[in-house]
């Protein structure tokens, strides 16, 4: 199992939001819908269902007709459920740049979680105790998504142009105090 995967499956446990009759084969099957670049936030086995956006108003929250029990994964780049119940195998997704509205409507023991997306909308049976965490989760994650990535190539190009720079100091085009100079300059962009 992936360290990512392992170590949200333990931490679940340990808070007790996994479902004891989901068992590996689902979990085998969750890893293979993983992305590499994709790191696991949060996990739980609610009852999920993905309506479009018509037929989510025609339906009332705490209803379980369009529900499957499976495995919710909150990711840096997209809300997942998997589902496997014998030979069905099913994966529903939103992408985290998708999400327009979290909502919630809560009942004594339970509520109901609502992530509307541009044409779906996700519907997740929580424990009222989780709905606030995996609420801000979501949101968090929205803003993350949001925000320019530091990628590793901003990170390489000033480091190549420090190593040209040493190059042309070595040939003797620079001068020791120009090199330092650019160098300070370049490093203070990293």
């Amino acid at each position: 199992m992936r360290a990512d995967l392992q170590k949200a499956y333990d931490v679940a446990k340990g808070c007790k939001r996994l479902n004891p009759l989901i068992g590996k084969g689902a979990y085998d099957f969750l890893e293979k819908q993983l992305l590499r670049d994709e790191q696991i936030i949060y996990l739980s086995n609610p009852n999920v269902g993905i309506l479009t956006a018509g037929e989510a108003l025609k339906i009332k929250p705490f209803d379980f007709k369009n529900k499957t029990a499976g495995i919710f994964l909150i990711t840096s780049k997209r809300l997942l459920h998997c589902s496997k119940i014998l030979f069905n195998s099913k994966v529903e997704q939103i992408m985290m740049e998708n999400i327009n509205n979290v909502e919630s409507k809560g009942g004594l023991i339970f509520a109901v979680l609502r992530i509307q997306s541009i044409t779906n909308v996700m519907e997740i049976d929580l424990p009222n105790k989780d709905v606030i965490e995996v609420s801000r989760l979501i949101s968090e994650t929205i803003q993350k998504s949001k925000q320019p990535a530091t990628t590793q190539s901003t990170l390489i190009d000033p480091i190549e142009k420090i190593k040209q720079l040493g190059e042309l100091k070595d040939k003797g085009v620079l001068t020791e105090e120009e090199f330092i100079k650019k160098k300070e300059e370049l490093l203070s962009k990293i």
